[in-house]
């Protein structure tokens, strides 16, 4: 079934004509396109830094635990206890259960960084290619 509308938008699609920025425009953009070339790697390491921070973080929490910690505070809520007695849970879980005599959660970071890797890998390609294409 076809849109009554669609003839007419695709005739107005058609006879549209390309706009010409202002030549006093040019001069600031192509300023502007200089320093955000020049400064790519630094984003890019700063990103870096930034991820590998978010992971040291993601493992100290996992080491401390700190719902553990609070939950053995003599005024600690129900809830919080029950916190500390799932992730202990968990926690035993991922280290105890063995797949091909490698517990769990190694098998499960591992998998995770490996995906990681390749998705960095793939977008760092997918950019080249742009680049090279253009």
């Amino acid at each position: 079934m076809s849109d009554p509308n669609e003839d007419w938008l695709d005739q107005e699609l058609k006879n549209l004509k390309d706009l010409q920025a202002p030549a006093t425009i040019v001069p600031s953009v192509m300023v502007r396109v200089r320093q955000k070339a020049k400064q790519r790697w630094q984003i890019r390491l700063f990103h870096s830094f930034l991820v590998g921070l978010a992971v040291a973080c993601l493992l100290g929490l996992l080491l401390v635990d700190p719902s553990h910690l609070f939950s053995e505070v003599p005024v600690a809520s129900h809830g919080l206890k029950l916190l500390s007695l799932i992730s202990e849970a968990v926690w035993t879980s991922l280290f105890q259960a063995k797949i091909f005599h490698l517990p769990v959660g190694i098998l499960i970071f591992s998998i995770v960084a490996l995906s990681y890797a390749v998705l960095v890998g793939a977008a760092s390609t997918v950019q080249r290619l742009a680049v090279t294409r253009k």
